[in-house]
C-alpha cells in the first residue's frame, strides 16, 4: 500500500485480510508506505492482531525510497472504501514499475484495472475477497508478472498526456457547444 493513512483508504481492510492470511498459514509481507492521521490506530490494530512480523509500516518515503519499495513488491494494493477515491493514480505508478494492482472495485479505481487488465478487483470493504485475491497472487507469480506487464503496456495506449489533453479539450469544446445552443 502506498498513500495517506486516513479513514476511507481501507487500510484496516488490508490488515484484516492480512490477519486472515496469517491464520491460514500463508507466507507474505505487507509494506504500508505513507503517513497520516490513522497511522497510530492502524499500528495498534496490526499489533493487536499479531501482525508485527508480516506488516511493516514504512512511513513517508522520499521518491527514490518509494521506487525501491515498489520495485521489491509483488503488487500494489489499493483497498479504498470511500467513493471519494476517484482514480488512484498510484495504480499508474505501479504500472510504471511493471507491478500489478489489487484494488477495490470503486467506480473510478476499477476502470483502470478493467481498461488495462493490469490487476484484480475485490469488493470495497471485503477483507475475505482481498485475502483470496492476495493468496491467489502469492501462488501464481507468473500471472502477477504478466498482469504487471499488461498494466505497463497500457500506459502509453490509455494514459499518455497527449491523449489525456486531447480528451479534456474535447470535453471543454462539447460543453461550450452545448452552452451556445442552450
Amino acid at each position: 500500500y502506498i498513500g495517506r493513512l486516513a479513514s476511507g483508504k481501507g487500510i484496516d481492510v488490508l490488515l484484516r485480510a492480512a490477519g486472515l492470511m496469517s491464520r491460514e498459514g500463508r507466507r507474505f509481507k505487507i509494506e504500508i508506505v505513507g503517513g497520516g492521521e490513522e497511522e497510530a490506530a492502524l499500528k495498534t490494530m496490526a499489533a493487536g492482531m499479531g501482525l508485527d512480523d508480516v506488516v511493516i509500516f514504512r512511513g513517508r518515503l522520499e521518491h527514490e525510497q518509494l521506487l525501491e519499495a515498489l520495485g521489491r513488491s509483488r503488487a500494489l494494493v489499493l483497498p479504498s472504501i470511500s467513493r471519494l477515491e476517484a482514480f488512484g493514480i498510484v495504480q499508474l505508478e505501479a504500472f510504471c514499475m511493471k507491478k500489478p494492482v489489487v484494488v477495490s472495485a470503486l467506480p473510478g479505481v476499477r476502470q483502470i484495472v478493467r481498461d488495462s487488465a493490469g490487476g484484480w478487483l475485490f469488493q470495497p470493504g471485503d477483507h475475505r475477497g482481498l485475502a483470496e485475491r492476495l493468496g491467489w497472487l502469492i501462488e501464481n507469480e507468473q500471472e502477477a508478472v504478466d498482469a504487471g506487464l499488461r498494466g505497463y503496456r497500457s500506459l502509453d495506449r490509455l494514459y499518455n498526456w497527449t491523449l489525456i489533453s486531447e480528451r479534456m479539450e474535447a470535453v471543454y469544446h462539447n460543453c461550450l457547444s452545448a452552452r451556445k445552443s442552450a
